[in-house]
């Protein structure tokens, strides 16, 4: 026979095991929906990172801007639609961006938010405040893109971020199976010719531009 206090022991530890087991699995479960809540919002600030671009808001005015000035300069001299590749010394003295010209302020200025606006997707990224998938699945083509375009603008400190993540978007594409179509879609939009491989420099120029950062200088 079980003495009655025995029997009071084991129902004890049961119910002592039972609450444990409850509190644990409450416990995960709570780290779950915190992983997924947190994955969620991931999703959606990469989500407004991309609508910012395609939206009417300051940074899509500035990207559709400098995009219709770069494919003016890039098709005056061939005849079909492309775009001018930048470089350094279009900020130069008498260059189409000369920040010295009254009249390219505005263009100018776009330039830098477009470059200040990858700053940002970089930032976000380094972070973790986005999800990284979902960047790239929705503006990873952007990023290859203006890659391309400023591929020969190195002067900026601002333009390391378009370069960096244009890579990143290249090997994300890469891995994905994106990168063949994105260089059929633009077999002439880059001066004439299609996009080249992003994980290489470009060759140095030197600039007269006064906006070249240099050793303690911001841009």
């Amino acid at each position: 026979l079980i003495a009655p206090m025995d029997l009071w022991s084991a129902a004890t530890s049961v119910a002592t095991v039972g609450a444990l087991l409850a509190a644990l699995w409450q416990l995960q479960r709570g780290i779950q929906d915190a992983r997924e809540r947190d994955e969620d919002r991931r999703v959606e600030r990469a989500l407004q990172l991309y609508e910012d671009v395609i939206s009417e808001g300051a940074t899509h005015k500035a990207f559709h801007r400098l995009s219709v000035l770069l494919r003016r300069v890039g098709s005056q001299a061939l005849p079909l639609t492309t775009w001018q590749i930048m470089s350094d010394r279009d900020l130069g003295p008498g260059g189409f961006l000369d920040p010295d010209d009254n009249t390219k302020e505005e263009a100018f200025a776009d330039l830098y938010g477009v470059m200040w606006f990858f700053e940002r997707c970089e930032l976000s990224l380094e972070r973790k405040l986005v999800s990284e998938d979902v960047l790239m699945a929705t503006l990873g083509f952007h990023f290859w893109w203006w890659g391309q375009i400023l591929f020969n603008l190195r002067g900026p400190k601002a333009s390391q971020a378009v370069h960096r993540l244009a890579q990143k978007a290249e090997a994300w594409a890469t891995t994905s199976g994106h990168l063949r179509d994105w260089q059929t879609r633009c077999e002439t939009d880059f001066s004439g010719g299609p996009g080249q491989p992003l994980n290489i420099s470009p060759s140095p120029v030197k600039s007269t531009s006064p906006f070249m950062a240099g050793p303690g200088e911001h841009a």
